[in-house]
């Protein structure tokens, strides 16, 4: 019982942040996804783009099976007897080896990279566009919803000026200044748009989605 217990709590959390703010939600399900699938994501999107060729893999088994044929035949020659396990461990070992320096010059690289880079470590544009329509959200609220007094706030809200220069974010009002409708778009057209207004729920769409509401909204 206390296992469903922490079950449904957590169910209870994730669903109350989800509501509330879904960038605290989103962006550590990004980060435990990019964690634990990013190399496969990678590998599978390499093997996508890679121009087939067999005589590289060929030459690496070729390779491997001459080192190992050879590594095998001087162990014989300095000792008779010399077992093929012997052979496979040394041959494993080397491999081992070269594995692990190749990856600690890739961490080393990458891990440097990053520290030296003005980007975001988050790069997937539906995080991006929903932390930034959440940001925009608050501040309207904060506002009470007028337009003059929201237009205010977003010039002075904080934020690296990458994620304003990533977004159109476009505001809908009645004559009298109250705010309607909020739109956050990506510039890209990458993740498309999110959609919100006053006591309304917010919606996301694509590019071509947008034209159409745009249409319809007229």
């Amino acid at each position: 019982m206390r296992v469903v217990g922490k079950i449904l709590l957590t169910g209870l959390v994730v669903i109350l942040l989800l509501g509330l703010e879904p960038a605290l939600v989103l962006i550590p399900l990004q980060l435990l996804k990019a964690l634990g699938l990013g190399w496969l994501l990678a590998s599978l999107r390499w093997l996508s783009r890679a121009d087939p060729s067999f005589g590289a893999p060929a030459l690496w088994i070729g390779g491997f099976l001459a080192l190992t044929l050879g590594l095998h035949l001087l162990g014989s020659s300095l000792r008779p007897g010399w077992p093929a396990r012997w052979t496979l461990a040394i041959t494993g070992g080397a491999w081992l080896t070269l594995f692990a320096a190749m990856s600690v010059i890739g961490i080393a690289h990458q891990t440097i990279w990053m520290i030296a880079s003005k980007q975001s470590f988050l790069q997937n544009r539906n995080v991006r566009t929903m932390a930034t329509a959440s940001q925009v959200h608050r501040l309207a609220m904060e506002a009470n919803w007028n337009v003059s007094e929201l237009r205010k706030l977003i010039a002075k809200a904080p934020g690296s000026p990458s994620q304003w220069e990533e977004f159109n974010v476009v505001l809908q009002a009645e004559p009298n200044g109250t705010v309607t409708n909020v739109l956050v778009i990506d510039r890209q057209g990458q993740a498309g748009f999110t959609r919100f207004g006053k006591g309304a729920g917010r919606w996301r769409g694509s590019m071509s989605d947008l034209g159409e509401w745009v249409a319809n909204s007229r």
